[in-house]
């Protein structure tokens, strides 16, 4: 009894392993991106800047506020980027924890956009 349950596992395997079983052409989905990780696309930049940045950027960034007025900025969009994601010590908080890469990103390129008048 026992030679003939190793030979119908034996048997299963083989079926299962063979390059015709369904198994085994099918392609394996992707894993899934994050539900919480937004795509670049889909970000609205002035919602984001409403939402995180406006307590101290006073009109979208276009005003004095708490904070310096952000249109016309002389930073490099690569120091935007980093100011936004580390912060400036005793005057910004650093978002890299709160936001994603693309929403910096998407931050970064609505402040740079702004016009100087």
């Amino acid at each position: 009894m026992k030679a003939i349950s190793t030979l119908f596992l034996a048997a299963g395997t083989i079926l299962l392993a063979s390059p015709g079983s369904k198994a085994n052409t099918e392609p394996q989905p992707a894993p899934a991106e994050s539900q919480n990780a937004p795509v670049a696309a889909d970000l609205d930049p002035k919602k984001l800047f409403a939402k995180n940045c406006t307590w101290c950027h006073a009109g979208f960034g276009m005003e004095l506020g708490k904070g310096p007025k952000l249109a016309g900025t002389m930073l490099s969009a690569k120091g935007v980027y980093e100011r936004i994601s580390n912060g400036k010590s005793g005057a910004m908080p650093a978002y890299k924890k709160l936001l994603s890469e693309a929403e910096i990103q998407a931050l970064t390129d609505y402040i740079k956009a702004l016009p100087a008048n």
